[in-house]
Parts: C-alpha cells; sequence; structure tokens
C-alpha cells in the first residue's frame, strides 16, 4: 500500500555482459550526478538472489509451489535514493532456459523456465514514505525515480513502467502532490483504524511508517473527512476474528 513505481527493464539487443557492466557504471555515475543518497557497487547478479531471482510456478491444484530461478549472468546496481524511499534496484540479467528437479532419492528432470533468453529485469520502487521528510524531499525522490528509467531508456534498455500516481506518463508535478496528499490521508486514515481496534481489542502494537509523519493526527483527520464512507462499515465491524 502506497505509491510505488513498478518497471521492467529489457533488451533484445546481443549485449556482452561486459557491456551490460559499463551501461550500470554509467547510470550509476549519472544517479550521483541527480543527488542519490548512496549509489553502490555494480554487483553480480548471485550478490543479489534476493531482488535477482525469478519465481517459477510449478505443480496444479492443490501441488501448486514456486521454484526460485537464479539469474545465470547478469548484473544489479543498487541505489539509495533519498530517506523513507525504498531502495531503488537496477539489473539486467539472462535465466536459464530449464531446470533441474529431483524425483525421488536418485532421479532429475529437466523442467522449461518458459523464460526468454533476452537481458531482462522486473521491480518495483515505494516513493510513498519519503513524504514523511516532507513534500519537496517526495518530490525529488520521486522525480528521481522517473528521471533515472529516462537515462536507463536513452542508454538503449526497453523500459515499461507502471507509476500509481500517473506520473511517468502525464509528468504533471500538481497530479503528483495530489496523490501523494491523498494517499497520506487515506493511509493514515485506514492505519489509524485499524491500529486502534487492534491494540484497543487484541493488545497487540501495530506499527507503519505513517504512524512517524509529524502531523500524522492532521492527516487521519482528513482522511477520515474525506473518506468516512469508505470506513464506516470497518469502525462497526468486530475485527476479534479476523485478525
Amino acid at each position: 500500500m502506497g505509491l510505488t513505481i513498478h518497471y521492467q527493464l529489457s533488451t533484445q539487443s546481443d549485449w556482452t555482459e561486459e557491456e551490460v557492466f559499463a551501461r550500470w557504471e554509467i547510470i550509476g555515475d549519472y544517479a550521483r550526478h541527480l543527488g542519490c543518497d548512496n549509489v553502490g557497487d555494480v554487483l553480480p547478479a548471485h550478490k543479489r538472489q534476493d531482488v535477482t531471482d525469478k519465481l517459477h510456478r510449478i505443480g496444479r491444484g492443490l501441488d501448486v509451489r514456486w521454484v526460485a530461478i537464479h539469474a545465470r549472468v547478469g548484473w544489479i546496481l543498487p541505489i539509495e535514493i533519498g530517506k523513507g524511499c525504498e531502495p531503488f534496484m537496477l539489473a539486467l540479467c539472462r535465466y536459464p532456459g530449464r531446470w533441474q528437479c529431483q524425483h525421488g532419492h536418485s532421479m532429475k528432470r529437466w523442467h522449461p523456465t518458459k523464460i526468454s533468453a533476452d537481458w531482462q529485469f522486473s521491480w518495483f520502487c515505494k516513493t510513498q514514505f519519503a513524504g514523511q521528510f516532507g513534500l519537496a524531499h517526495f518530490l525529488r525522490c520521486h522525480k528521481t525515480v522517473i528521471s533515472l528509467l529516462d537515462f536507463c531508456r536513452k542508454a538503449g534498455l526497453d523500459v515499461t513502467v507502471q507509476d500509481e500516481s500517473d506520473f511517468w506518463e502525464d509528468r504533471n508535478e500538481q497530479r503528483l502532490i495530489k496523490s501523494i496528499q491523498q494517499n497520506e490521508a487515506l493511509m493514515a486514515a485506514f492505519g489509524g483504524l485499524i491500529k486502534d481496534t487492534v491494540e484497543k481489542k487484541r493488545g497487540h502494537k501495530v506499527h507503519s511508517p505513517i504512524f512517524d509523519y509529524h502531523n500524522f493526527e492532521h492527516l487521519e483527520h482528513e482522511g477520515r473527512r474525506r473518506f468516512g464512507k469508505m470506513f464506516t462499515a470497518l469502525m462497526d465491524v468486530d475485527l476479534r476474528n479476523e485478525i
């Protein structure tokens, strides 16, 4: 929950590993130019399998499970955009066309992964909670992520973006401001409702970055004013058995 930029990077160009590495080095320099809090070293994909692994679904019905497919080759560039903003990850990886599964004690079988052989990467970056440090800071973080994705396109990558604020598509700063303000109010009202209910009825503490905002109470009040009808039913529900 919260404004997030989802993105996919790919290229059908037959780049070598060295060419991919060089592009991330250049884009890393650009990120430093933009004033990002920290730009990490370009790392081989296996150093960050938590980010570069692809999940592959196998089985049917109740026997479905997910298998992590490790990148065969690839490079990843981790970037800290600013306080409150999730880390922004840039990578290009190639994945195996098949994976090996153990059957029984000795037999192994190969299964297709159905992953294309192109360089590719999919990830997301939540910018929502950069708003804790002020509107100007949020705008800088969100627009920096967009600028980096723009630069990836200039560097020859195919870039597909789903920006929940629509800023990627329209570059309308006023709509972006309206979107973050609306989301902050909504999250404060909903988070406050859940927090009050759970702590009162179950005695458990509820944590969320939205509670750390210096103007949380104002945001909560504004959210209930704007979205009160949405919460009316929730306020009357006994969550004792649902949480």
